[in-house]
């Protein structure tokens, strides 16, 4: 299977739109050299999905069409939580320089009694 990431995604995008999901944008915002084997896994994965999905009669099609649109905007959620959350922290971070301390939970005031004292008595 030596097919380039391109075409991989065009066979995704087909799939999705039979089967509603949308697996291709779970994939979008990989990177790094293990994109083109996780592409081809999903493929692989989401054909197995498509054999079975053309078994089924059309009401347990559109039935398992509605299931695969709701764990499709879920999981959609999910990321979009956890991209969001990972932006707050890296924006938090870069906002105050102490950002390690007050995610540790030492407040600006207990850190200048704790350090700043013994700073000044060592002197």
């Amino acid at each position: 299977m030596d097919k380039t990431i391109g075409a991989l995604k065009e066979e995704l995008k087909e799939i999705d739109k039979l089967l509603g999901t949308c697996s291709l944008d779970l994939l979008e915002g990989q990177t790094g050299r293990k994109k083109k084997e996780l592409y081809e896994e999903k493929v692989v994965e989401m054909r197995g999905k498509e054999e079975d999905f053309k078994i089924l009669n059309d009401n347990e099609r559109a039935a398992q069409f509605e299931t695969n649109r709701k764990e499709t905007e879920r999981l959609t959620k999910q990321r979009e939580a956890v991209e969001k959350e990972k932006r707050v922290q890296q924006k938090y971070r870069k906002e105050t320089k102490k950002g390690k301390r007050e995610l540790e939970g030492m407040t600006e005031e207990r850190y200048k009694k704790k350090f700043g004292q013994a700073r000044s008595q060592r002197r």
